[in-house]
């Protein structure tokens, strides 16, 4: 009788960053404020596809809380942004498990600052647009100041029994997420400044150029070139950031939203000194 056949080789897994951006690039950009939604393919490997609230994040923390040390934990995201504080409390968990976070075509604010930032075996799919616009910082907390003594001065001033209890607690509930959100960065190896050097930045001074051309709609975002990246700590390990101020603010004409992004302005976001990907130093 002739021998049996050799066994079938065995079947690889299904890469979940490409099963991941498959099941991202499928599904529309308008439901990021609406239908935003978790696929978690696996113990190790989940993406989200949608904005940053405590609601739309609660499939990810108990992934991240099951997941254990034995394999790296990846997780692929396009995301708008949304709450910071909410951002924060998970990318908290995606650095103490060293996860891998991989971005699908656009990751702005909360994204950027936390999600991204946040880890060090950070990449991005090519021409992505990763968008920052400030966080946890001294200007941050001065603007929430400056809306309470607003609202003390409107016609509901007088409903507020104590307004220097209201000022305490927003001084020490910003003061402690910012220095939360500092400490991650500083075991991540990323320079702060990419959130404080927002603070008294006026966007409008930037040159055209920077911003794609001339245009009314507003300004909300900057993005950096791969030098600045580097010298910030955020450069991704694996692909390229789109980086063109024209193609960037073409790309975010397409999704249809209603602001542009700028190429981060010279004399601010300086960095201390250059650090390749990944670097402690």
């Amino acid at each position: 009788a002739p021998p049996p056949p050799p066994p079938a080789p065995a079947a690889h897994p299904p890469d979940p960053v490409e099963a991941s951006r498959q099941w991202i690039e499928a599904r529309p950009w308008n439901l990021q404020e609406d239908d935003p939604q978790v696929l978690v393919l696996s113990a190790d490997a989940a993406c989200l596809d949608g904005a940053v609230s405590s609601g739309s994040l609660q499939a990810l923390h108990a992934w991240i809380d099951a997941a254990g040390m034995a394999a790296q934990p990846v997780l692929v995201v396009r995301s708008r942004g949304g709450d910071s504080e909410t951002a924060l409390d998970l990318a908290e968990k995606l650095q103490a498990h060293g996860t891998r976070v991989h971005v699908v075509g656009v990751c702005a604010s909360a994204c950027a600052n936390y999600f991204y930032a946040g880890v060090r075996d950070r990449h991005v799919q090519a021409s992505s647009l990763l968008l920052f616009h400030g966080g946890f910082s001294a200007g941050n907390t001065t603007a929430a100041l400056g809306a309470l003594e607003a609202y003390l001065r409107g016609p509901h001033g007088a409903t507020v029994r104590d307004p220097e209890a209201n000022r305490r607690a927003i001084r020490q509930s910003l003061d402690a997420l910012q220095a939360r959100q500092d400490a991650l960065y500083h075991r991540a190896g990323v320079d702060p400044r990419i959130v404080h050097d927002f603070d008294g930045l006026d966007e409008a001074s930037l040159d055209d150029a920077r911003c794609g051309g001339a245009s009314q709609a507003p300004r909300h975002f900057l993005f950096f070139d791969e030098a600045r990246m580097r010298r910030l700590g955020i450069a991704p390990l694996s692909g390229r950031t789109e980086q063109d101020p024209q193609r960037v603010n073409a790309a975010i004409a397409a999704l249809g939203a209603g602001f542009i992004a700028c190429l981060a302005p010279d004399a601010r976001f300086a960095g201390a000194v250059a650090r390749e990907p990944g670097s402690d130093r």
